[in-house]
């Protein structure tokens, strides 16, 4: 069994993979639960599954060839390789072994969905097939975690070699986060990235050297700016194509909406400087009923 990704924030969803090999044809029952950081059952699921069927038998005098499993499912979600494809030779071998066990298997699937109060921590999915009256664990059991993380910013302030953020991390359990230190220059803005981690059930002092940084964490699901909680980071919507006029106007079509601006004055000196490292307060100094009224038309979204 196989949960990606492991890493999530409270309100993702995660997927729960079962790869059943037999030995002969049956239709075993499955059995999927998660229990919560203190052991509570918080999700339970039993499904009876199709058909299982074990692999052809081969003459050990014939050549090895790739047979054809006509109703055998062999879809992989390239979210499950990517799981496995990590820097630990076992998970890379269980990839393999995956791989090649993958036609004579039958594939199931759970999507759980992480409640949006979700406790931090580690939370334990177990798996049972039954068969005959008899349960079969998952052969992973010892591994099958699912980590839910949160970070939240404690304090902030400038220092002669950056800036220093105190991050305190919820779960008891250690997280990895990748800081993006971020810079805006002439020509336009650069990123450094580095990993850190940041111990369980504590605070840490993260030292930013750009001129705003940003910790993303859970596998990329989740982000925390490091500066003033409050000072939103506005960014032009993507989705909207637009073009300088020679009038000192921008001209924004947002195509998912079928509706255009021409923005003037302040309302253009917002647009233009809302980059996606724009904070509220300086978007603000350059127009603040401006700022508003491009928030409420959905052409300028919070990061």
């Amino acid at each position: 069994m196989s949960v990606f990704p492991r890493h999530v924030s409270a309100g993702q969803s995660a997927t729960i993979h079962l790869r059943v090999a037999v030995a002969t044809t049956c239709f075993p029952l499955a059995r999927v639960a998660v229990r919560d950081p203190n052991g509570v059952l918080i999700f339970e699921d039993t499904r009876q599954l199709s058909a299982c069927v074990p692999a052809p038998a081969r003459a050990p005098d014939l050549p090895r060839e790739q047979p054809a499993f006509e109703g055998i499912s062999e879809s992989l979600p390239l979210t499950l390789v990517a799981h496995h494809l990590r820097e630990d030779a076992d998970e890379r071998a269980e990839l393999v072994r995956l791989l090649t066990e993958m036609g004579h298997c039958t594939h199931c699937y759970w999507h759980w969905q992480v409640p949006p109060d979700a406790a931090a921590g580690c939370y334990r999915v177990e798996l049972a097939v039954w068969l005959d009256g008899t349960p079969f664990a998952s052969q992973t059991a010892a591994n099958d975690l699912l980590f839910v993380e949160k970070l939240s910013l404690q304090a902030y302030e400038a220092s002669s070699q950056g800036h220093v953020a105190r991050v305190r991390n919820h779960s008891p359990e250690p997280t990895r986060a990748r800081l993006h230190e971020l810079s805006r220059g002439d020509g336009g803005w650069t990123a450094a990235v580095r990993v850190v981690e940041l111990p369980g059930a504590a605070s840490s002092e993260v030292t930013v050297k750009g001129d705003r940084g940003l910790l993303v964490y859970a596998e990329g699901a989740a982000s925390l700016w490091l500066h003033a909680p409050d000072d939103t980071v506005y960014v032009r919507d993507p989705s909207c194509a637009w073009m300088a006029g020679r009038d000192e106007s921008v001209v924004v079509t947002a195509r998912i909406a079928q509706r255009s601006f021409t923005l003037k004055g302040p309302a253009r000196a917002v647009w233009l400087q809302a980059d996606g490292l724009a904070r509220r307060s300086e978007l603000e100094r350059l127009g603040a009923d401006a700022l508003r009224s491009l928030v409420a038309a959905g052409i300028l979204k919070a990061l």
